[in-house]
């Protein structure tokens, strides 16, 4: 097998100059025929710091990026910086949504899940929901990821973040959330540490052992 790098695909700029890392997904958000949407985040500086969200797409038969449309955001003015996307049907209406993991320096600081909508080339915000825990600083947003955890019908989005503990110690925190009428439910949250500092990465959604039951796993 060899790999090669075909023309154009990675050469067209289509985002902003980049100030933090830049995440993408690949999907098929409007369920066109020939062609399939790139969907980036990344964190660039302006008057603050700010989280975008950027659309492209490319025909089946072709290698040309071209953008489509983009969206900014911030927390409470806040430096915002994105750190993940995904793509899903989450809300189990036939289309999928976009989601996006986030994370802001607010007093505390709180990371930030948002759910948006791709509609005739437009994009919508549909929910959002920020979160710290018990009043501690969630230091970053690192991963989330789109799958069937619970056996229901509807995938659930799981996060994993950063958590600044009581003693100054770092702990991975796992949350895990659905989407009902368009709005962002917490079903439940879990934390650990090794030793004094835990520093998760990753979240992934799989079935691991073949036994038609996806595991969550993390790193």
């Amino acid at each position: 097998m060899e790999l090669n790098r075909a023309d154009g695909a990675l050469q067209y700029g289509f985002l902003n100059t980049s100030y933090w890392r830049t995440t993408i997904d690949v999907s098929s958000l409007s369920k066109g025929k020939y062609f399939i949407e790139v969907v980036a985040v990344d964190t660039h500086i302006s008057s603050n710091i700010i989280s975008n969200l950027t659309i492209g797409f490319t025909w089946s038969d072709q290698y040309d990026l071209f953008q489509i449309n983009e969206t900014e955001w911030i927390y409470n003015s806040e430096h915002t910086y994105s750190k993940t996307v995904r793509s899903g049907d989450v809300d189990g209406d036939g289309t999928k949504e976009i989601i996006t993991f986030s994370f802001a320096y607010s007093t505390p600081r709180k990371v930030i899940l948002q759910i948006w909508n791709f509609t005739n080339n437009q994009l919508m915000l549909e929910d959002s929901f920020a979160w710290d825990y018990q009043g501690n600083d969630i230091t970053a947003a690192q991963s989330a990821d789109v799958g069937n955890v619970l056996g229901n019908e509807e995938p659930e989005i799981v996060t994993l973040s950063i958590l600044k503990n009581e003693t100054g110690g770092r702990e991975a925190l796992m949350d895990v959330f659905n989407v009902t009428d368009g709005k962002i439910t917490r079903i439940t949250s879990i934390h650990w540490y090794n030793l004094s500092r835990t520093n998760a990465r990753d979240v992934q959604i799989g079935d691991l052992d073949k036994d038609g039951t996806n595991e969550i796993i993390t790193g």
